[in-house]
């Protein structure tokens, strides 16, 4: 009888365990004041990344939002067989900033972060951070480079 109640209780703890890994998205993904009041974590992980590269956290939340719907699990979705059978995905992306296998791979391997997983929040949003950086250097440089073009 107790080995029985020892065995629902421990049932109970793994649910209890699992569940609590588990990031919910936040409850108003349209109001970023209320996504930062809500995950208090977020607004530190976007304000240290805005720190590093520059990026302010509207930016930061907009990809966000736009890249897997505040989602710390999201992939996208499988490719169906004859309209029913579930296939392989489309891409390796995951997590909050949808990075790339690859892609992950280099930004850990540049920025000596080991340990870092897509699925984190304050990882993924440095990434992406850093992702923005570079994408708004190539346009300045396309820009000059046209600038230079056009007047030459």
């Amino acid at each position: 009888m107790k080995r029985y109640n020892f065995c629902y209780i421990a049932f109970f703890i793994l649910i209890f365990v699992l569940q609590s890994c588990a990031t919910k998205p936040p409850e108003n993904p349209d109001n970023i004041c209320l996504i930062f009041q809500e995950k208090r974590s977020w607004y530190k992980a976007a304000i240290r990344s805005e720190k590093r590269w520059k990026i302010p956290p509207y930016v930061l939340i907009s990809f966000v939002h736009q890249e897997s719907s505040f989602k710390s699990d999201a992939r996208p979705e499988r490719e169906k067989i004859l309209g029913v059978i579930p296939w392989f995905r489309p891409s390796t992306a995951v997590g909050y900033s949808q990075a790339l296998t690859k892609t992950w791979d280099d930004y850990k391997d540049e920025t000596g972060n080991t340990r870092a997983n897509r699925k984190n929040f304050s990882d993924s949003a440095d990434l992406q951070d850093l992702c923005i950086l570079l994408i708004t250097k190539d346009m300045e440089g396309l820009k000059k480079s046209l600038i230079v073009k056009s007047n030459g």
